[in-house]
């Protein structure tokens, strides 16, 4: 590894604290998912992170299943769902080059990577991208089995610096420890008596943050937000449910599954 990519040692054992993490929550993509993303936010800046299975061939990536994405703040998300995401994220240069890249071994890659220099400040793409608050990015991959690889797509906002080599480092050696997990501890396959997927992005990350157990506390320190805005996402999760508390909350979810989903037995 290059000096300049080189991580410190607090930058590994942080690392190694979220993996950790994602281990203890268990078997629930989304959970897991959830703790990476968190982590990519608070040490990467990223402003949009996805977790997702895709089948990778020359030219062109299959999704297979969305496991979790997590937006930094909500109006990324309404822009994002304005854009059309289908053909046209497919039809990108650097998604283009990154599937060409990928021969079924661990790759994490920058844009500088996949569309370097003045060809990027010239692009479609990036104009594309910033239309929906974007710019920078890291799409990392680390194969599973029959051709299926998890990717993560770390994306920053407009105007924000390039990733670095460092940064990248720390993306591969991330990804790199929660492979060793996969298809073991850390489960590839959405399950059906997730909850609802219907949520906005930031109530769907709070519900899973209940159920797995944080305080409000806790979730306003993993989203940077203050005490005031987390009460007032679990007031609204309690109307969209119809329950009064936290407690009844839980019943509501070992009812329909979801709890189990986030808490799967040993």
């Amino acid at each position: 590894m290059p000096p300049t990519a080189r991580l410190s040692a607090d930058q590994v054992r942080l690392a190694m604290r979220a993996v950790g993490e994602c281990r203890d929550v268990g078997h629930d993509p989304a959970a897991w998912s959830l703790r990476i993303s968190s982590f990519l936010r608070e040490h990467l800046r990223s402003v949009f992170t996805v977790s997702f299975t895709a089948t990778v061939a020359d030219a062109e990536s299959t999704v297979r299943h969305i496991l979790f994405t997590h937006w930094a703040d909500n109006r990324f998300h309404r822009r994002w769902q304005k854009f059309t995401v289908g053909t046209t994220y497919r039809r990108f240069p650097s998604v283009r080059r990154f599937s060409e890249l990928y021969v079924g071994e661990p790759l994490t890659v920058t844009r500088q990577d996949l569309v370097p220099g003045r060809a990027w400040a010239t692009s479609a793409e990036r104009d594309d991208r910033r239309a929906v608050l974007q710019d920078e990015l890291v799409i990392s991959a680390e194969p599973y089995r029959d051709g299926l690889a998890h990717v993560f797509s770390i994306n920053r906002a407009d105007g924000d610096v390039p990733f670095s080599a460092r940064d990248k480092a720390l993306v591969r050696l991330v990804h790199g420890e929660l492979g060793r997990l996969f298809g073991g501890r850390l489960s590839l396959t959405p399950r059906t008596n997730a909850p609802p997927a219907d949520l906005p992005p930031r109530l769907h990350a709070v519900l899973i943050c209940l159920l797995s157990g944080e305080s409000d506390k806790e979730i306003a320190g993993r989203f940077g937000l203050s005490p005031h805005t987390v009460h007032e996402y679990v007031t609204t999760l309690y109307r969209r449910f119809t329950v009064r508390s936290r407690a009844e909350l839980f019943s509501l979810a070992e009812r329909n599954g979801w709890a189990r989903a986030v808490h799967p037995p040993e």
